[in-house]
């Protein structure tokens, strides 16, 4: 046992509060300052590679007919739009605040209570093509012309930020089921 005081958590307000949940996220996952200021610092190095990873996603969501079906009958450069709109957001510098309340809208929209009501979307869809971006967005930041240490810095606080994401499509799932 430590001889540390624990901090003290409200288990009831992690499941009705999405900037109380993030706050305590961020800090058990220990997404610091200097990660978020790495994750600013890798947009300009990312932004060329921006338009591959949509082709990526892309095709990684039109490969699949469970993924593929969501976009029957909807202009093809809609998945471009929000996908690029999703990257430009949790890039641009924003307090925790802004941040917990756009992660969470992002999880909402995929589901029954947000977005488009004919866009449903499972979790096990929702994680695969999180860890895919996931996957995309580390590979991309290791070939980044910086020193290997703060490639593996960034490349570090962009897996916390996206296992954030990751823990609100979970917890949005969650909720629906209990619902």
């Amino acid at each position: 046992m430590s001889a540390v005081d624990p901090q003290a958590v409200d288990v009831a307000r992690l499941e009705v509060d999405p900037a109380y949940r993030v706050a305590y996220l961020t800090a058990v996952v220990g997404l610091t300052e200097v990660d978020r200021a790495l994750i600013r610092a890798s947009r300009p190095h990312l932004t060329p590679w921006l338009d591959a990873l949509m082709v990526a996603i892309e095709g990684r969501l039109l490969g699949f007919s469970n993924t593929a079906r969501h976009f029957d009958g909807l202009p093809p450069a809609m998945v471009t739009v929000h996908l690029r709109a999703y990257v430009d957001t949790i890039l641009r510098p924003r307090d925790e605040a802004q941040l917990a309340v756009y992660l969470d809208h992002v999880a909402r929209a995929h589901g029954p209570d947000g977005g488009d009501p004919r866009i449903v979307v499972p979790l096990v869809e929702v994680s695969g093509l999180l860890a895919f971006i996931t996957d995309q967005v580390i590979g991309a930041v290791a070939e980044l012309d910086l020193p290997v240490e703060r490639r593996f810095a960034a490349a570090r606080a962009w897996s916390k930020l996206l296992w954030i994401q990751a823990d609100l499509f979970h917890w949005d799932a969650a909720r629906r089921a209990r619902a």
